[in-house]
């Protein structure tokens, strides 16, 4: 017996050692064919197909997320993985650029006078405070279909003092706490002092005559962006135990708060941002408003929720690889990404890639909330050389004769049918209105996406490397996995990336010329299901990523102004939206065609909603 064992022991010794071999030579000889920048010729037709790795979730992402880790054999995982997504491309095609482009680490245009002096006329023709009164003014739709609360609802019950900023508070509490109850799971973070006293003081002011312009609004945060008395745990399990509550508000925070606004931080989101279905494994997945069943998507997942169930007219996410237009999309929201730099942040994670913007539930509200959002600010000096914003032309929807609309046609039928057909049918609906519509091609889509994805899990993985160190294990094991391949990466390949960038900001330059704006499908998919066993480890599944992510490269990679609004519904009744891309700084004509169609597009009401001017 004593002899069994022990060759049965020798064996499996030696299988081990067999195994570990192998895995180094692999790793190695993998090393030394990526160390070589290979000749490819490479095809600029249509070639963005769905990226290529195992779907997991459960006892399984737990299992791969700890092989990852483990030396070796995680290298030689990743080794298989990266050359079955092609990674290497990305060094392959910075250098078959002719001649060679410099690399851009932030995706910045710097405005000529030209253009300067052409935004400067529209902003005094059509200033954002001007707007903005506006909109908060004008009558509600005559529509018979369902309309959300909005943001001059709640002023207008102020003003007439059928309501006060303390009622609604008090229902606001009672609503987070009912929407909890039903799984919405949208708010995580609730500090109910620190409301009541916001809506105390903003109570007084209407009683003393002095209400600000957004006085009594409830306004919720995403829980990744600095708000005041809140912690910015970024989805973690820990940064909030770690670095305690936040001592001061974020540049956007401020201007709402500087409004009236009643702030209210801690919107879930998945961990990190490095996720698009939404899912949290540590508060609870967001469940989207129209099917508890389906994802939201992400990050910005509890922003979108609570916006389209009526917690919030309006509230504020982050985007850097489409994480406030995914979720927009998938939950029927209006989710806008301004141009790079438009809007004025700290971007701690993710560098040259992330924007700070905001959700709402009506265009009218994600208007007010971009318009207060936007413009320059010291303490970003990527905002500083900015042209001022505006909203030139927002209100002439009947006439869109001079707006050149840009379609790749392949491109836009990547999608499934019914949002391919949604899509179509709101281009058509634009020509009919005087828009022209513009064939272009936007070549090596592929290579642009697996820039993005080096870039923006580089720039992470940088960024928090203290907390990797420290605290790696209380990540979720999906971020584990995500940040595994975030390691990988080399300096080699994050400045091969950035050539890229700079080859596609001029190729998109060129595109520009001929066109004012490009339309999309917000996502190639509806909203898809949650996976039963993904509620304690999340899930890894690159097919529905690539989906997901398909048209939102330009915005975060590029820095161009991109944003989804709700167009229809599918068979099933989840929302389907749309994309609209525009040059740097021309979010007027993103805005002008969004409000175009949203005068047309009918919303349904949500299965989770919750009015809280009613306290229902």
């Amino acid at each position: 017996w004593r002899v069994f064992v022990r060759g049965g022991l020798l064996k499996m010794r030696q299988q081990l050692v067999f195994v570990v071999l192998v895995a180094v030579i692999s790793a190695v000889i993998y090393v030394a064919q990526e160390g070589r920048v290979e000749e490819i010729e490479f095809s600029p037709e249509y070639d963005a197909q769905p990226l290529v790795g195992p779907v997991l979730s459960g006892l399984p992402l737990k299992v791969f997320s700890k092989l990852l880790r483990t030396p070796v054999l995680g290298y030689f995982i990743l080794s298989i993985l990266f050359k079955m997504n092609k990674v290497a491309d990305v060094r392959n095609f910075a250098a078959s650029i002719e001649p060679p482009e410099v690399p851009l680490f932030y995706p910045i245009v710097l405005p000529d006078p030209a253009t300067i002096q052409m935004h400067s006329a529209h902003a005094q023709q059509q200033n954002m405070s001007a707007a903005v009164a506006a909109l908060l003014t004008s009558p509600r739709s005559n529509s018979d279909g369902f309309l959300p609360v909005q943001i001059k609802d709640y002023l207008q019950a102020y003003r007439s003092g059928a309501l006060t900023p303390d009622i609604i508070a008090a229902h606001l509490i009672r609503a987070i706490e009912r929407s909890n109850a039903d799984g919405l799971n949208a708010v995580v973070i609730l500090n109910e002092t620190d409301l009541l006293r916001q809506a105390a003081r903003s109570t007084d002011r209407y009683k003393s005559g002095r209400p600000l312009p957004l006085d009594g609004v409830p306004v919720g945060v995403k829980m990744e962006i600095d708000v005041l008395n809140y912690p910015t745990s970024c989805g973690t399990s820990f940064m909030g135990r770690v670095y305690g509550s936040s001592k001061k508000d974020s540049t956007v925070v401020a201007r709402l708060r500087a409004q009236g606004a009643l702030i209210v931080g801690g919107l879930n989101m998945h961990e990190l941002g490095v996720g698009i279905t939404g899912h949290n494994v540590f508060h609870g997945p967001a469940r989207n408003p129209h099917n508890p069943a389906h994802h939201t998507g992400g990050s910005s997942s509890g922003s979108a929720a609570a916006a389209v169930a009526g917690l919030f007219p309006l509230t504020v996410g982050a985007d850097g690889g489409g994480s406030i237009r995914i979720p927009s999309a998938f939950c029927g929201a209006y989710g806008i990404k301004p141009s790079f730099g438009r809007v004025a942040s700290r971007r701690d994670h993710a560098f040259s890639v992330a924007h700070v913007g905001p959700i709402a539930a009506t265009l009218e509200d994600a208007v007010i909330g971009y318009a207060v959002m936007a413009g320059p600010h010291p303490t970003d000096v990527t905002s500083v050389m900015q042209p001022p914003p505006h909203l030139f032309g927002f209100a002439n929807t009947k006439d869109l004769s001079g707006i050149r609309i840009g379609v790749y046609k392949v491109y836009n039928e990547h999608a499934e049918p019914e949002l391919v057909e949604a899509t179509q049918k709101m281009i058509k609906f634009y020509t009919q209105r005087g828009a022209r519509v513009v064939d272009i091609e936007i070549p090596y889509l592929r290579v642009m996406r697996i820039a993005h994805g080096l870039t923006i899990l580089s720039e992470m993985v940088t960024a928090l490397e203290e907390d990797d160190t420290l605290y790696f294990t209380e990540y979720s094991a999906e971020t584990q996995t995500n940040f595994a391949m975030g390691r990988f990466f080399t300096s080699r390949d994050y400045v091969a990336a950035q050539q890229v960038r700079s080859f596609f900001m001029q190729k998109m330059k060129r595109i520009f010329q001929d066109i004012d704006c490009i339309v999309t499908p917000g996502t190639a998919i509806t909203a898809p299901p949650i996976p039963p066993g993904s509620m304690e480890t999340g899930e890894i599944n690159l097919g529905i990523t690539s989906k997901a992510m398909r048209f939102i490269l330009l915005g975060n990679f590029l820095g161009l102004p991109a944003m989804t609004l709700p167009v229809a519904y599918s068979e099933t009744g989840l929302p389907i939206s749309m994309q609209i891309v525009a040059d740097h700084y021309n979010e007027h004509v993103m805005l002008r065609l969004a409000h175009a169609a949203a005068e047309v597009a009918s919303l349904a009401k949500p299965r989770l909603f919750y009015n809280v001017t009613q306290g229902v």
